[in-house]
């Protein structure tokens, strides 16, 4: 659920890594129902870490991850998961070359889109 409603990503499919998946299970099994703040954060993790491909699945980098986890601590365990993101998008994140859809790049290019929503193709404006 927080994967299509909190952070966008209309199927599993569409994520760019399988680490989240990972870390958010551990998350959400540490804090049921975190706050909104929390959420909000998550959500930040998740697309600065994958707009800057640090979240790859690395055996250190998943180790890394879920360290930052820690229970009883959920707004440290946010912030440790941000801080692990960092701020910058990796170069090649918003050059549209070729497109494969096994690449994160293509994948999170697909989210972009998708993000707009549906479009009339002859006046461009949403269709919804």
């Amino acid at each position: 659920m927080f994967l299509r409603r909190d952070a966008g990503f209309a199927h599993v499919e569409l994520l760019p890594y399988t680490l989240p998946i990972v870390v958010l299970s551990k998350f959400f099994y540490e804090f049921p129902t975190p706050r909104d703040r929390s959420r909000l954060l998550l959500r930040r993790w998740l697309w600065r870490g994958a707009l800057g491909a640090r979240l790859t699945g690395a055996t250190v980098g998943m180790r890394q991850h879920l360290a930052c986890i820690r229970k009883d601590d959920e707004e440290g365990s946010v912030q440790r998961l941000l801080a692990l993101a960092g701020t910058a998008p990796a170069e090649d994140v918003q050059h549209l070359r070729s497109f494969h859809f096994a690449r994160a790049r293509s994948k999170l290019q697909c989210c972009a889109l998708a993000s707009l929503g549906p479009r009339d193709l002859m006046s461009a404006s949403c269709s919804t």
